[in-house]
């Protein structure tokens, strides 16, 4: 069974980051609909980032390549990836996933060792992915803007699968941050997307990018990581518990053309009880699968009208591919579902704990800390 990059993934249970040296701006939210013509469009786009040669995917689509951002992203210097596209209406930012083992462990391991990294009026992000993004940006931001200059009447879109959605969303948040772009002229769409930030960093992005949908295939498990502080539906008033930002648009269905869809207006704000947020059971599955298309395969293949069947793919992965995938041993796609499940609960378990005991300590040094007292030193968890 051959692996892929955005499995690796499924154990990173905080991916947090956002890099942010700009003052927040207070965008004000203008009225938007659902538009599931643009979603699918967007899912080309994410698509197309998971192959060493994305133009047929863009080809497809009349869009071509502008940059392709290929970096070393933290110590060990594991790789991201971007591509920058030029579409008919939008400028494209599309991010892939985690890309190798060593990529996995690093951000397992930072995610669960080191301190919550706080950005002022941002919120809590993670200090690995706040290093990532910060490598990548360097190499879009200045495109980015050239592309405006010399196309000011598109859009901008932001997106991604997987870690790659939760990159898009770091990446639109620090970039409507920062650019004074007009909010009604970005938009960001995420596919399976896992808990970004706490709920100060979710109401500075619903605030900076209010044309953001975060799409759910049905029980995708990623989508539902880092649990929540109390596992089910998240509360905002638990600042540091793992909180969604943006309007869920659940698929409860196969995505299939014309199947029905949920606008997850509902409360909490954003973690819509009445959604995917309802369910206890979650398969790894539906994660890889978006509107019938498995992701990955889809983009490497070069997005073909027809998509190949799942299991009988037969396209070569180019030596590039190889050379990505080749220490990759034994993914959670190798393992019976109910042991990858299990693995992800229980980094889960250890990030809730560590979380928990955050939200405790504030809460103890709030009422014991009087004011002309001895400042207390927070532990690191």
């Amino acid at each position: 069974m051959h692996t892929h990059p955005f499995l690796h993934s499924l154990l990173l249970l905080l991916l947090l980051p956002l890099i942010t040296h700009c003052s927040i701006l207070s965008a004000p939210q203008p009225g938007f609909k659902y538009d599931e013509k643009l979603a699918r469009l967007s899912l080309e786009y994410a698509a197309a980032s998971y192959a060493d040669n994305p133009w047929p995917c863009l080809r497809k689509n009349n869009a071509s390549l502008v940059l392709q951002v290929d970096v070393p992203c933290d110590a060990v210097r594991d790789k991201c990836w971007a591509i920058i596209v030029d579409a008919p209406e939008h400028i494209v930012v599309a991010f892939q996933g985690t890309s190798s083992r060593t990529q996995l462990i690093t951000e397992l391991v930072e995610s669960i060792t080191s301190p919550k990294h706080q950005v002022p009026g941002i919120g809590s992000v993670q200090r690995y992915f706040f290093v990532a993004l910060e490598s990548i940006s360097k190499h879009i931001s200045i495109k980015l803007d050239k592309l405006r200059e010399t196309y000011p009447k598109k859009s901008v879109l932001f997106t991604g699968h997987s870690l790659g959605g939760a990159l898009a969303s770091l990446a639109a948040a620090e970039y409507a941050n920062c650019s004074g772009i007009d909010p009604s002229s970005l938009y960001l769409v995420t596919f399976g997307q896992p808990r970004v930030g706490n709920h100060e960093y979710a109401q500075s992005v619903d605030r900076l990018v209010p044309n953001t949908w975060r799409i759910v295939h049905k029980y995708d498990l990623v989508a539902h990581v880092p649990y929540c502080v109390g596992f089910r539906t998240c509360q905002d008033f638990l600042n540091h518990s793992p909180y969604h930002h943006g309007t869920e648009v659940w698929y409860p269905t196969n995505m299939s053309e014309h199947d029905i869809y949920k606008v997850c207006d509902g409360l909490p704000l954003d973690e819509d009880a009445s959604c995917s947020n309802d369910h206890l059971l979650y398969t790894i599955d539906d994660h890889l699968r978006y509107f019938d298309r498995h992701v990955s395969d889809y983009g490497i293949d070069g997005c073909p009208v027809e998509p190949t069947p799942p299991g009988t793919r037969k396209t070569k992965k180019t030596k590039k591919n190889q050379a990505r995938y080749r220490n990759l041993n034994r993914t959670l796609e190798d393992m019976p579902e109910m042991e990858a499940i299990a693995m992800i609960t229980e980094v889960a378990m250890e990030r809730w704990a560590r979380d928990y005991l955050e939200y405790v300590w504030d809460w103890w040094h709030r009422r014991n800390t009087t004011g002309g007292g001895e400042e207390l030193i927070r532990p690191s968890w």
